[in-house]
């Protein structure tokens, strides 16, 4: 008989981490994952044998734990692996060891909480694998893993740290007003765009008012048919995620001269009247804004970053602290 699995799936639901992944993490101790031993088991005429490594029976804790590409993905996550190794039967044992290793004090907190992450993107890959017949090499694995990971606690605790702001906007709404505080902040919105595959990137880096690169982020978007809605997609991602950020007055600057001019005086650009008024839109939720058109060898970084989505396929979407490291002497000169 199975031990009872009902104390692992509450504690399920209490990680920090993706609900995404808390739903896939219940599935799999719960033996509901569409391998090919539960398939059989309920009656489809499947191949038996592992699609990855030919084992004969594919079950959840073979895909997730002891298959070659898991026990490849495993070793380079450098997460620390029990002292006997992983079960060759046992998902719960498995899985148990796994998200309660960020109480084991000897393994790096930026390491054991990826935990959960780690068996995420090993099923994706195993299933890329099935459908696509193409998996990550094992440095994009655990550059991605961790980007991830840390992209996602990075905006937990900025929430965190920004509800006593909150708390201050909402003071001033039922007080009254107050002058407003000097635009301390400046955003430089990047974008780039590819006719050929109807593909863009958007990106933005915040900066205080001595220079120091705060924040970045990187986004791609598919199906975007000219170079205008490229720049509008990266200025309404833009603007979406410092509101959600809860930086409220931001001197915003791009390089796409039109864009601004409409933005800041929209009755003079009728024909781009649709894209102000969705950028301007977005602006009223800040408590001060104001739009800057500078030259785009004086926002390099920013549209550094947007062109590593078109020219170097950087499709990840993240938002991360400082610069990013591979464009660090570029913000060092800037």
């Amino acid at each position: 008989m199975l031990p009872s699995i009902n104390g692992i799936k509450d504690f399920i639901w209490s990680l920090q981490t993706a609900p995404k992944i808390k739903i896939f993490l219940w599935k799999a101790v719960s033996g509901a994952l569409p391998v090919a031993d539960n398939l059989i088991s309920r009656g489809m005429a499947v191949d038996s044998r592992c699609q990855v490594c030919g084992l004969e029976g594919e079950s959840i804790n073979h895909a997730l734990f002891t298959c070659t590409l898991a026990r490849q993905y495993w070793a380079i996550s450098n997460f620390p692996r029990p002292h006997s190794g992983f079960s060759t039967s046992s998902i719960y044992s498995n899985i148990f060891y796994v998200l309660k290793a960020r109480e084991i004090p000897s393994i790096p907190s930026s390491i054991s909480r990826a935990g959960p992450w780690i068996i995420w993107n090993i099923w994706k890959n195993r299933n890329s694998h099935f459908f696509d017949n193409s998996t990550s090499s094992a440095p994009t694995f655990h550059a991605n893993l961790y980007e991830e990971v840390n992209h996602w606690f990075l905006i937990k605790a900025l929430e965190k740290s920004e509800k006593a702001i909150d708390l201050e906007r909402k003071k001033k709404l039922i007080f009254g007003w107050k002058p407003l505080p000097p635009l301390s902040f400046k955003c430089d919105i990047g974008y780039a765009w590819s006719r050929q595959k109807k593909e863009s990137g958007a990106s933005w880096v915040l900066r205080n008012d001595s220079g120091q690169v705060l924040l970045h982020g990187r986004r791609s978007f598919s199906g975007i048919t000219s170079r205008l809605d490229a720049s509008l997609q990266s200025w309404l991602w833009t603007t979406e995620s410092l509101k959600t950020l809860h930086y409220d007055s931001i001197i915003f600057v791009s390089d796409n001269r039109d864009i601004v001019a409409a933005v800041s005086d929209p009755s003079a650009w009728p024909s781009l009247k649709f894209y102000s008024q969705m950028i301007r839109l977005n602006l009223h939720d800040f408590l001060d804004w104001k739009v800057q058109f500078m030259n785009r060898r004086d926002i390099k970084g920013a549209s550094l970053i947007a062109d590593s989505v078109i020219k170097e396929y950087r499709f990840q979407s993240y938002i991360a602290s400082g610069p990013p490291l591979w464009l660090r002497h570029i913000f060092r000169t800037a």
